[in-house]
Formats: C-alpha cells, sequence, structure tokens
C-alpha cells in the first residue's frame, strides 16, 4: 500500500514538474511579445516626438533667418554678397538641426526596438531553460516511480 502511495506520489511530481515547466514557457512567451509591443510603442513615440521637435527647430530657424533678413533690410543693406551669404549660412544650420535631431530620434527609436528585442529573447529563453528543468524533473520524477513500481 505504501508502495502505491510512493508511487502515485512520484508519477504526479512528474506531471506537476512537466507542467510547470511548460507553464513558465508560456508565461514567458507571453511576457517577451508584450515587452517587444511596449518597446515598440516606445519608439513610435520617440520618433514622433523627434519630428515634432525637428518641426519646431525647422521654424525657430526660418524664424531668425526671417529677422535676419528684416534686419537688413531696415538697415538698407542690400541682400547680395555678405549679408545673402549669412542669410544661407542660417539656413544651412537650420537644416541642419533638423537633420540631427530627425537623426537623434531615429536613432533613440531604433535603439529602444533592440532593446525591446533583446528583453523578448532572454525572456524567451529563460522560459524555454524552465520548459527543459521541467521535463528534466519530470524524467527524473518518472524514473523513481518506475523504481517503485519494480520493487512493488
Amino acid at each position: 500500500m505504501a508502495a502505491a502511495a510512493a508511487l502515485a506520489l512520484a508519477s504526479l511530481a512528474a506531471v506537476s514538474s512537466i507542467a510547470g515547466g511548460v507553464q513558465a514557457n508560456k508565461e514567458a512567451k507571453k511576457q517577451a511579445v508584450q515587452n517587444e509591443a511596449m518597446a515598440n510603442l516606445a519608439a513610435e513615440e520617440e520618433a514622433r516626438a523627434s519630428s515634432k521637435e525637428a518641426l519646431a527647430v525647422g521654424r525657430e530657424a526660418e524664424s531668425v533667418r526671417r529677422r535676419q533678413m528684416v534686419s537688413f533690410l531696415k538697415s538698407g543693406v542690400d541682400l547680395t554678397g555678405s549679408p545673402l551669404m549669412v542669410m544661407e549660412a542660417t539656413r544651412r544650420a537650420g537644416l541642419s538641426n533638423v537633420e540631427e535631431t530627425l537623426r537623434s530620434g531615429s536613432l533613440s527609436a531604433s535603439t529602444r526596438r533592440i532593446e525591446g528585442r533583446m528583453q523578448a529573447d532572454a525572456l524567451k529563453a529563460s522560459g524555454r531553460q524552465a520548459f527543459i528543468q521541467g521535463i528534466g524533473g519530470g524524467l527524473s520524477n518518472a524514473g523513481n516511480a518506475a523504481s517503485i513500481y519494480s520493487k512493488m
């Protein structure tokens, strides 16, 4: 009778260990998908924010250029030669600032996506490890059950 109870307990432990590994793997996959989705949302927000910032930077650069032009015209300066070169340099600097803002946002967004993928991969790996450990524990318990059964 005691051997039958030990056999039942060992069999139950085997099934429980395998089920635990399967469940841990399933939860890790679910968490990985959620983490990657959150990282993608953060990346999209980063890109949106940098686009908005680039638009503001571009508007400010254009405003500075227009103020320069008005200042030159008020002073009676002809908009050729050096004044024109100053305004062109201002325009180029503004464009450069806009491009840099967009590049920075794109890089930040890419970094967030990569970090999300890396976290998801780590979670999936830990889930696979838990699954394998569950199977190993289940096989060990099944071996114990077989040993008990052979002694009956």
